[in-house]
């Protein structure tokens, strides 16, 4: 099941508010228990055959958590936190390894030793990355000093929470803990949330998802060599704009259901193609994923207290789990690992902040077309059709070759304008995303009537393209 799905919209949605706010606020964990069930209905609804393995890694990082909480707890028994956190890891990574890149695994060892080894085809659990990276922030959260959930029911929330289950923002278990028995639901806050949700909803439904029908025909393997240059620059250009609208769409439809709920989850974009660098990039873009990284990898290995070589190597450790968690496939390594030497040596060798002014506002401008180049790794997920994009880009017979394919581009523009300028606006133009995105329901300014009136036309239009249309895929769960 996903948000922009009339099943979601009309059936589940309307059904776990409804039945979410009969229960009185005095019975804090029967609303709880309540938002469990509906997440793993929720889950269950397109995998149910993945539920049990769901379920058990749940049981698993609560019996974990449970047994570092009372190994902490106990004097001399540091070694025995240590291996118990170690197993946990093992086992949450293991199951990731298994399903995620097992298949990954064989596949090259086939190619690079030419034996015909047998191995079944592993399905990919939806979600499978966020879920597994909040279950480890949960376990290594306890090892640091939160105290263990006691509640497998509200483990079992934070991990399954259907908002930011399939594909995040991820949330930090200490984050999270606090707000399961202390949370303050209001008609305000559900009003905020509501909007947060509808405008999350218009980027996806009536922005992205008709980029993406222009990407996938223009990017189609099998038209590659034809294409014009112009032509594969434009469905570049789509791809990196579709899959941030897309991404953020979904964050802030996330954002608004926790809110209508009481949860608040963390900002997960701040406008990335308006940064001034690769690092502010990566401040702005997915921000709960490179926060993540930050705190249970970089820092664990060291971070930036050791040295500049150590750095270097915790950088590219960092980016190559970071290219690999996006995508078991080479390009989508080669993806994390660009952005890592990028961030390396902007550290070491470019060093902004010694830099005129002049030479960062060139460096602004090139910042941005260069990471929505990078994003082409993570669609074109074999190395044959990316070269042949970057091939064709740079080539001058492409470019000559424009002037016969010159109605087919206009074509395309004509169809796609409104699209890309739409695109680009929502990407560059800052938007107030506070928790108060709702104005006074008893002022009578009609100035502060026209938001709340154009997100619920824009909802209604969404849910008509929705009926109307097949297409409508999110990308973020493939990763």
């Amino acid at each position: 099941m996903v948000f922009s799905s009339l099943s979601f919209l009309i059936l589940f949605l309307p059904s776990v508010i409804v039945l979410y706010y009969v229960c009185p606020k005095k019975y804090r964990s029967l609303r709880n228990a309540w938002l469990f069930l509906a997440s793993l209905i929720f889950y269950g609804f397109g995998e149910p055959r993945f539920c049990p393995v769901f379920v058990c890694g749940i049981l698993w990082n609560y019996l974990f958590g449970l047994l570092i909480g009372k190994c902490r707890e106990e004097t001399g028994s540091s070694a025995r936190k240590k291996i118990c956190l170690y197993l946990c890891l093992a086992g949450d990574l293991g199951l990731l390894a298994v399903f995620k890149y097992a298949n990954f695994f064989f596949s090259n060892v086939r190619l690079l030793t030419g034996a015909a080894l047998p191995f079944p085809e592993i399905a990919l659990p939806i979600g499978i990355s966020f879920f597994t990276f909040q279950e480890i922030s949960y376990i290594a959260d306890v090892y640091r000093g939160s105290p263990a959930q006691k509640n497998p029911l509200f483990l079992g929330l934070y991990i399954a929470f259907f908002p930011q289950l399939i594909a995040g923002p991820i949330v930090r278990y200490k984050d999270f803990a606090p707000q399961l028995l202390k949370r303050k639901e209001s008609v305000a806050c559900f009003t905020d949330g509501f909007y947060r949700f509808a405008a999350g909803l218009c980027k996806k439904v009536l922005i992205a998802n008709q980029l993406g029908q222009m990407v996938d025909y223009l990017l189609d393997s099998s038209g590659l060599d034809t294409r014009c240059a112009p032509l594969l620059l434009l469905a570049v250009l789509g791809f990196a704009l579709q899959l941030y609208l897309d991404f953020s769409g979904y964050s802030d439809m996330a954002i608004g259901l926790g809110l209508m709920f009481g949860f608040r989850i963390p900002e997960n974009f701040r406008l990335p193609y308006t940064a001034s660098s690769a690092s502010d990039f990566w401040r702005r873009w997915h921000i709960s994923l490179s926060g993540w990284f930050r705190d249970y990898v970089y820092i664990p290995l060291g971070g930036s207290r050791n040295g500049k070589w150590r750095t270097i190597r915790s950088l590219l450790i960092v980016w190559f789990l970071t290219g690999l968690w996006h995508g078991a496939c080479w390009p989508c390594v080669l993806w994390g690992l660009l952005w890592g030497i990028w961030l390396i040596c902007e550290k070491y060798l470019i060093r902004l902040p010694d830099r005129s002014r002049p030479f960062r506002t060139v460096y602004r401008f090139l910042t941005i077309p260069a990471a929505m180049a990078l994003f082409s790794c993570l669609r074109l997920t074999d190395f044959s059709a990316l070269s042949a994009v970057w091939i064709g880009i740079f080539s001058p017979a492409r470019w000559q070759a424009a002037a016969g394919q010159l109605p087919a581009l206009k074509l395309w523009l004509h169809d796609m304008w409104i699209y890309l300028a739409a695109a680009l606006i929502v990407s560059l133009v800052p938007v107030r995303q506070t928790e108060k995105l709702q104005p006074p329901v008893s002022s009578m300014d009609v100035r502060k009537l026209i938001s709340p009136i154009i997100l619920l036309l824009g909802m209604l239009l969404s849910i008509s393209f929705i009926a109307g249309s097949a297409y409508n895929p999110f990308l973020y769960f493939q990763f």
